[in-house]
């Protein structure tokens, strides 16, 4: 039955096998077969469900094919050598170091991570533990998590891997922080059946840690997983094991439960009772088991049939004991001490085996540590530039806010003056109107009472009998009034004077906070003429005064300039110079230069041009000022 099994379960997976062949073949003639992407992506699809296949198809790529890139032929080798691992087929040193070397320079993160995977697996079977672990660090810290790429497979696959050397090691706690990562990765690739074996993995960790009872949890719920899932020759293999540890527990009702489904449904054991190399333990366990139930002759036949094909020291010594205990209940003390001295034997030999084990163990978890502490102190020095970055940044921020808080409340600070003033000025222009309107309503009841008078004196005259001295007494009451309405208009438009030197004081003052003769507009306007720029090139490079063609320029250039024209039939040749030369934006340094005078002499012009043309006292910069806002 057994046998018709396997030959069935061969029959449909070749028949699989040649269908997805075929579909790849398909999908190649319909590429270009000069498409190099298109032979690594067959090659790749192949590699996944038939690995014999992938190698045979990439070695005809890689012989054929005389012009391929470097960058393909190394991809293609890649591809060839996971094939190979996958087949447990030795991989050539040389080759896979080239494919670490060049990949780890050149690759992406995927094909970064495979190689060096690839390498820890061919120190796996070498049995070199220390580098295994190495490699298998350094393709764990190629995957690059946050690419939606990234090949969470393989990942699983490295800590799966690493966990399994962790635990030859004797290395527990970190065995089961890389299986946790592990289970993370499988469920993460939708792997369901590898996520399942790390769990499984997980329970052999938690049995060497001496927490039988996580063990045991997590192994009775192995196998409806497996069934869930559809695994059903792996959800029988689980079962063994758990026997095992139901025997020790003595739930043998359940144990014979599992042993039998074991046996019927695994496809390990063969018509004649043999059992695959690999699982000789399964030959202990049934002897434990025939033991329980004092069936010593069977149980004495399972031990003797392990210690005939185990290599396993572990195995030996326990089918030792188990016959040991058997002779103990046959009441053989001869019989019990023989196999009691193997079994001191064969532990003698572990011992001694261990021993070696042990050095090298603890030169690979040094090794290990040394490099997982390198690593840790590099992603440290990352952490600490990473922090340094932050700071700085985070002053750099402060002192940028707190220059715009300043340059914010020095504008507003400006802004409220300027308010201020503007507020004064419109107060002042409010009470000059109705100065105004007072001085109109006075003059209109003047000229309403005089009218009055003259007509109340013109109607009595033509009675009265002192008509002359009416006429007399009128005008002088009409001289009366026209003196007190100049009198009044006289003090009223002293008032409004001097309202408005007041509302011109403030202008003033207005202009230096809030710059209304915009000097800098000023200066722009005139920036690109060509005279400009060569007063400034010849104050500044040259050092040379202006001559009198460039003076004549400058006066064409404000000969439509109103008022700023009017100007010059006020003042000398010199001082217009001045006022040209200002009203242009040079400096007073500039001006020296170009007119010849010292700088004492332009201050001076400055402020006396500042009274002539404006009837008040004040600086040279008071004048720059009012010769900007013409």
């Amino acid at each position: 039955m057994q046998a018709s099994y396997k030959r069935l379960s061969y029959i449909i997976k070749v028949i699989i096998a040649q269908i997805n062949i075929f579909f790849v073949l398909l999908f190649l003639c319909a590429c270009d077969n000069n498409d190099m992407n298109g032979e690594i992506s067959v090659a790749d699809s192949l590699e996944e469900f038939n690995q014999p296949v992938a190698v045979r198809y990439i070695d005809g790529v890689l012989e054929t094919d005389s012009k391929i890139s470097n960058k393909d032929r190394m991809k293609l080798l890649l591809l060839k050598t996971k094939a190979l691992n996958k087949l447990n087929c030795p991989v050539d040193s040389d080759t896979l170091a080239e494919l670490v070397d060049y990949f780890d320079r050149y690759g992406e993160a995927n094909d970064k991570m495979l190689a060096n995977y690839i390498l820890g697996c061919r120190y796996i079977v070498d049995g070199n533990s220390s580098e295994a672990l190495r490699f298998l660090r350094i393709a764990a810290e190629a995957a690059d998590t946050a690419d939606v790429a990234c090949d969470y497979k393989t990942l699983h696959k490295i800590h799966v891997h690493t966990a399994m050397q962790l635990m030859g090691q004797n290395a527990l706690t970190d065995a089961m922080a890389e299986n946790i990562l592990a289970l993370r990765y499988a469920l993460m690739a939708k792997d369901t059946f590898n996520a399942i074996i790390t769990m499984e993995q997980r329970a052999n960790i938690y049995m060497n840690q001496g927490h039988g009872d996580k063990a045991l949890d997590i192994r009775s719920k192995l196998y409806d997983l497996y069934m869930k899932h559809g695994y059903e020759r792996e959800a029988a293999i689980s079962l063994w094991p758990l026997a095992d540890m139901l025997i020790k527990s003595g739930k043998l009702v359940d144990a014979k439960c599992c042993l039998d489904v074991f046996e019927k449904k695994s496809g390990l054991i063969d018509n004649d009772g043999n059992i695959e190399p690999g699982y000789e333990a399964y030959y202990i366990a049934k002897g434990r088991y025939l033991t329980k139930l004092e069936n010593l002759d069977s149980a004495e036949y399972y031990f003797k049939k392990c210690i005939g094909v185990t290599k396993s020291y572990f195995n030996l010594n326990d089918c030792y004991v188990g016959l040991s205990d058997i002779y103990k209940r046959k009441h053989n003390p001869d019989s019990v001490i023989k196999y009691s001295d193997m079994a001191r034997m064969v532990t003698d030999s572990m011992y001694a085996k261990m021993n070696t084990t042990h050095i090298q163990q603890m030169r690979a978890m040094y090794d290990y540590n040394e490099y997982k502490l390198s690593a840790e102190v590099y992603k440290r020095k990352v952490g600490n530039a990473m922090l340094v970055v932050v700071i700085v940044v985070f002053i750099t921020s402060l002192i940028v806010l707190g220059i715009l808080w300043y340059i914010k409340r020095k504008k507003m600070a400006q802004r409220m003056v300027v308010l201020k003033y503007e507020s004064n000025i419109a107060e002042l222009e409010r009470a000059k109107q109705e100065l105004c309107d007072v001085n109109e309503r006075q003059q209109e009841e003047m000229k309403q009472i005089i009218e009055e008078k003259t007509n109340e004196i013109k109607r009595q005259s033509k009675t009265n009998e002192n008509y002359l001295h009416n006429i007399q007494e009128l005008e002088q009451s009409r001289k009366e009034l026209y003196d007190f309405s100049e009198r009044q208009k006289d003090k009223f438009n002293a008032l409004i004077d001097e309202k408005n030197n007041q509302i011109e004081q403030l202008k003033n003052e207005m202009l230096k906070y809030e710059g209304v003769y915009d000097a800098k507009s000023i200066k722009s306007r005139y920036s690109d003429e060509p005279i400009v720029k060569q007063l400034k090139y010849h104050a500044r490079k040259d050092f040379i005064q202006m001559n009198a063609e460039e003076v004549k320029q400058l006066k064409t250039l404000f000969a439509e300039t109103e008022p700023f024209n009017k100007i010059e039939s006020l003042v000398n040749s010199n001082e217009y110079q001045v006022c040209m030369l200002v009203r242009i934006g040079l400096t007073p340094s500039d001006i020296c230069i170009l007119t010849g005078l010292s700088q004492s002499n332009i201050s001076n012009i400055r402020k006396r041009l500042l009274t002539k043309l404006s009837g008040r006292n004040g600086s040279s910069k008071d004048f720059d000022a009012y010769i900007m806002n013409l």
